[in-house]
C-alpha cells in the first residue's frame, strides 16, 4: 500500500491516487487506486480501507485458491466465510471499529484488537468447541486456541503463531519528517497483542515450544516511537489536522540508548543474502562533547569514526562497529571522560535477518 502524503489535505476529499494498493502472485501483478473507497461507498465506512491476510482483487483471490477454500468449507454464508475478503471476522471487526478511529490512541486500540472471549464477531458456529477463536480478531493470537478444541475450520484452531507487532504513523509525522529530511517516525509495539482476553505472551507459559535463545521470555512491551524525532523543534501543524505533535522517545540515560540496545542482543556483522560486511550502528547519549571509549570489543573490530570518539555538542553520538561473526558473547563497556559507564552484556556479532510472509502464504494456490 502506498499513501501519497503530498496529495492529502486534512479536511478535504483525497484526490485520485492518494491510496494505491499493489497485490501480486507469481506471474500476476494488480495495481488498484483505492482512493474512491475512502470517499465513496466503502465496505469499511468513509475514510478507511482495510488490508489483511486475504486478497482483495477478485482475480487474484481466485488464483490464490481462496475461493476454493470458501467452497470447500460451505460457502461464504457458512464456515467458509473465514476465507472470504468481505465476510471474514477480521473484515467485520474492521467494519465495526473503523468509524471509531479518531486519533492515535483509537488507531492503536483497533490495530491490536482481540477480545475473542467476549466479542460476538469472534464466535464460531456449526458446533465448534470452544465457541470462539482467538484467530477471529484483527490481531491474531492462535497460540491461545485450545490444542484439543473441535474447530470445524482447522485454521481457526491452535497454532504456533500470532500477530507479532503493530506499527502506526500519522500524517503530521509524515509531513514533519519530509520537511526535516528525517526518517519516517512511527509508533510501534512488539509482541503479540495484550487485551482483557489475551494475556501477555510468555515462552514459559505458552504452548509454543521453540528455541528462543537471546529473546525475552515475557513479551509485555509498551508502545514506543522509532526512530527518534529530529533535534529541530516541532513544526507547526495544519490547524485542520487533529493529530498530536510528534511524541519524543528521546532518553537522557547515559550510554547506548536503552530503548534500542540491551543485553543478549545480536549486532549485525554482514548481510545474510550476499555475505558482505555491514558495520553495526550503535547510538546513544553522553555529556556534550564528551570523549567516550568502548572496551571489550571482539578482536579486530573497527569503530568508526574512532575509538575513543566524541559526542556531539548536544550529547548525542553514533558509531559503527565492524566485527567478524562471533559465537561467544562479549561485554561492550562504554566509558566517558566524566567517569560515567554503561555496558551491553552477552552481545554477539553475526547475521541478523527477519524472515516473514503474510499469514496466508501457506494457502495452496495454482495458476491456470
Amino acid at each position: 500500500m502506498v499513501v501519497d502524503a503530498n496529495l492529502f489535505t486534512p479536511g478535504a476529499a483525497p484526490p485520485p491516487h492518494t491510496l494505491t494498493v499493489l497485490e501480486e502472485m507469481p506471474g500476476h501483478i494488480v495495481v488498484t487506486d483505492r482512493t474512491p473507497e475512502l470517499t465513496g461507498a466503502s465496505p469499511w465506512g468513509g475514510g478507511s480501507w482495510a488490508s489483511y491476510n486475504v486478497v482483495a482483487d477478485p482475480t487474484l483471490f481466485k488464483l490464490s485458491g481462496q475461493q476454493a477454500l470458501v467452497d470447500e468449507y460451505g460457502g461464504a454464508d457458512g464456515p467458509g466465510a473465514f476465507f472470504t475478503y468481505l465476510n471474514t471476522s477480521r473484515a467485520n471487526i474492521f467494519r465495526r471499529e473503523a468509524p471509531r478511529v479518531v486519533d492515535l490512541a483509537t488507531t492503536q486500540r483497533t490495530i491490536r484488537w482481540n477480545e475473542f472471549t467476549t466479542d460476538p464477531l469472534s464466535t464460531l458456529a456449526c458446533g465448534s468447541n470452544p465457541p470462539f477463536s482467538a484467530t477471529n480478531a484483527i490481531a491474531d493470537r492462535s497460540d491461545l486456541n485450545e490444542k484439543r478444541g473441535d474447530y470445524k475450520v482447522p485454521d481457526l484452531g491452535h497454532g504456533d503463531g500470532a500477530g507479532i507487532d503493530a506499527k502506526v504513523t500519522l500524517i503530521s509525522w509524515v509531513k514533519a519528517a519530509a520537511l526535516r529530511e528525517g526518517e519516517l517516525p512511527l509508533a510501534a509495539q512488539s509482541g503479540p497483542t495484550i487485551t482483557a482476553s489475551c494475556p501477555a505472551f510468555s515462552f514459559a507459559n505458552a504452548s509454543v515450544k521453540a528455541p528462543h535463545k537471546g529473546l525475552n521470555d515475557a513479551w509485555n512491551f509498551p508502545w514506543v516511537v522509532k526512530p527518534f524525532p529530529p533535534v529541530a523543534p516541532p513544526l507547526p501543524l495544519d490547524p485542520l489536522d487533529p493529530t498530536p505533535p510528534l511524541p519524543s522517545a528521546h532518553t537522557t540515560a547515559w550510554g547506548p540508548n536503552p530503548l534500542v540496545f540491551g543485553d543478549h542482543m545480536v549486532l549485525a556483522s554482514r548481510t545474510p543474502w550476499r555475505g558482505g560486511a555491514v558495520p553495526a550502528r550503535v547510538f546513544g547519549t553522553a555529556q556534550p562533547s564528551e570523549r567516550v571509549t568502548i572496551t571489550g570489543l571482539p578482536a579486530g573490530a573497527v569503530v568508526t569514526p574512532g575509538n575513543p570518539f566524541t559526542a556531539g555538542a548536544d550529547g548525542n553520538w553514533s558509531v559503527s562497529i565492524a566485527a567478524a561473526d562471533s559465537n561467544v558473547g562479549v561485554t561492550l563497556t562504554f566509558t566517558g571522560a566524566s567517569g560515567a559507564t554503561a555496558a551491553l552484556r552477552d552481545v554477539l556479532f553475526g547475521v541478523t535477518a527477519l524472515c516473514s510472509g503474510q499469514s496466508n502464504v501457506r494457502v495452496r494456490w495454482w495458476l491456470r
